[in-house]
């Protein structure tokens, strides 16, 4: 799947970081496809939150699978609009490959 949504209006920076970001979602849907039955019952599992408003992305990682009142034990919130947003965005598709690695 290729995604395209993205024009000239963006510049360079907003671009780069648009890309990250999908690359991100990307990611949580080859660890989480959507024909999970029992997020529950993975090895790891990602949930990615996208907020324009602010713009902010949040992505949390449950190790062990998902379990109802229990914490993430990774936690990560980015603001698009901060200058360290690109080394960021990169620790997290990092450590997303990693996981990926791990499962695969």
């Amino acid at each position: 799947m290729e995604f395209t949504t993205f024009t000239n209006e963006y510049d360079g920076k907003k671009n780069k970081v648009a890309s990250k970001i999908l690359d991100i979602m990307r990611l949580a849907l080859d660890i989480n496809p959507p024909t999970i039955e029992d997020i529950g019952e993975k090895k790891t599992a990602v949930f990615v939150w996208w907020s324009p408003q602010c713009p902010q992305l949040n992505v949390m990682i449950h190790e062990g699978g998902w379990k109802t009142d229990v914490k993430a034990n990774e936690d990560y919130t980015v603001y698009t609009y901060q200058d360290n947003a690109d080394k960021e965005l990169d620790s997290i598709i990092k450590r997303l490959h990693d996981i990926k690695e791990d499962i695969v």
